[in-house]
């Protein structure tokens, strides 16, 4: 068994003991138990990294604790600053439509939340508005009067607007890729990294680019500026930590890469999604996605099968 970043044990007394990386920042702790043996290894990803001069390892702490109190105990010693995005609710199309959404059908859903004046804070319009994945300036023809009479009707509303954006994937169909093919990220034998199958198929970014930097910058402040919307549910983002960089471990990667979206947010509050935890602690993201897809039924056996704990499941969302 494995896990990343923590793991902690319930005790008997109602504690717990909880073991965690205190610089994942820095490179991604698996912690693996071995029932066997009973023995619980400790092991940073930094294999690439051998043969440096200077290899930092990790820092870590133990404490045996009241959950509250183990969990504000590991925040101090990271010297994370105070949660500062409150408590919200929101609705998201994905789970009515999946990548089946238009204008019209937006507008029925905010319809019938302000005829029963539903009490949530954010209506947030997810995948399928977009013709492709990357192509994010492209709009689809069930949108023929683009996303601002959405989001003015939304703050019309009393709700704030927010929408979903995967900045680091870019579909192996889109414009993006045709386009701009040194824009994707490499292997060392030049071929282009894959970051998933969605879509037919999916790359990862290469952000350090100054030019897919600048493409990305464009893009959030279209989306802040023109479109008008108040958060992004940036999702895919561990497309950033599919492969280390060059004197970069992949954990590495993925802090400069929230660091950068962070910035590029403006104003903007931030959902992280599919996201490695420790990369989205601190001020890099409002808000973090926990848990896989629910489903339209408890569980998918097909699913059930693979025992995957990220699988599409209602229960194990739960």
């Amino acid at each position: 068994m494995h896990g990343y970043t923590f793991a902690y044990r319930h005790e008997e007394d109602g504690k717990i003991t909880l073991l965690a990386s205190l610089s994942d920042h820095l490179a991604f702790t698996r912690i693996e138990l071995n029932h066997d043996s009973k023995n619980i290894s400790l092991c940073p990803e930094v294999e690439h990294l051998f043969g440096t001069d200077k290899l930092h390892l990790g820092d870590f702490t133990l404490i045996n604790a009241a959950p509250e109190e183990a969990f504000r105990f590991w925040a101090e010693k990271m010297e994370l600053p105070a949660i500062a995005a409150p408590k919200t609710t929101g609705y998201t199309s994905w789970y009515s439509f999946y990548e089946n959404i238009s204008e019209e059908k937006l507008n029925a859903v905010l319809s019938g939340f302000i005829d029963n004046k539903i009490p949530i804070e954010y209506f947030q319009i997810d995948d399928g508005y977009q013709t492709h994945v990357g192509d994010w300036f492209s709009l689809k023809n069930d949108f023929p009067h683009g996303l601002l009479p959405l989001t003015t009707r939304i703050h019309a509303a009393g709700y704030k607007a927010g929408l979903w954006l995967a900045p680091l994937a870019a579909a192996a169909n889109s414009d993006l890729v045709r386009q701009n093919p040194h824009w994707i990220a490499t292997h060392p034998d030049g071929s282009f990294v894959k970051a998933g199958s969605n879509w037919g198929g999916f790359y990862t970014l290469n952000f350090y680019l100054p030019e897919v930097k600048l493409y990305l910058s464009r893009v959030f402040e279209h989306v802040q500026r023109e479109w008008k919307f108040d958060l992004v549910k940036l999702d895919f983002l561990y497309a950033a930590a599919m492969v280390p960089y060059p004197g970069k471990t992949k954990a590495a990667k993925m802090y400069d890469a929230m660091q950068f979206l962070r910035e590029i947010s403006g104003e903007m509050k931030i959902l992280a999604c599919g996201v490695p935890f420790a990369s989205a602690f601190g001020t890099h993201s409002d808000y973090c996605r926990i848990g896989p897809d629910v489903g339209l039924e408890w569980e998918s056996l097909k699913m059930l099968i693979t025992r995957l704990r990220e699988r599409v499941s209602t229960k194990n969302t739960l």
